[in-house]
């Protein structure tokens, strides 16, 4: 039997002032598409405001009006976030992890992105260069679906 899967497509431009909006707009998708645990829709929406935050200052080191596409699919078992943007990719297998007790000592609150990404959601896949643009997927597994 054939799931019916719901798409949502959202477009922002690169500036941090719009994270709140694309934040808006993926609860307000899962709510009307009858997700309503709110811790995770709190863990998808921190996994997508850090990926978007990454490609913002990484991708596109801060330039504002970049366009970033956001594809959202949600079929009541998984949910699927795209993110393609048009900036530079990065080795995502070689960011390291961070240490704790380091940033804390240090007073650091950067390098938690993509550790955050990676524990919140079940799957993740980074296609950098993907013919004009990146591409990053992140899954999360829902009720009966499969889980970390």
């Amino acid at each position: 039997m054939k799931e019916n899967t719901r798409i949502r497509e959202i477009n922002i431009l690169s500036d941090i002032r719009n994270l709140s909006e694309a934040r808006t707009q993926v609860s307000r998708f899962l709510l009307e598409e009858g997700l309503d645990e709110s811790q995770i829709i709190d863990e998808i929406k921190l996994a997508i405001d850090e990926a978007l935050t990454n490609i913002i200052e990484h991708a596109y080191q801060f330039q504002e009006g970049k366009e970033i596409d956001i594809q959202l699919k949600f079929n009541g078992r998984r949910f699927t976030v795209i993110l393609h943007d048009r900036g530079r990719s990065f080795a995502w297998e070689k960011v390291p992890e961070p240490d704790p007790k380091r940033y804390v000592r240090e007073g650091r609150e950067d390098g938690w992105g993509v550790f955050l990404m990676k524990n919140l959601m079940d799957e993740i896949i980074y296609h950098p260069n993907k013919g004009e643009h990146n591409e990053m997927v992140m899954v999360k597994y829902l009720e009966g679906g499969k889980r970390r």
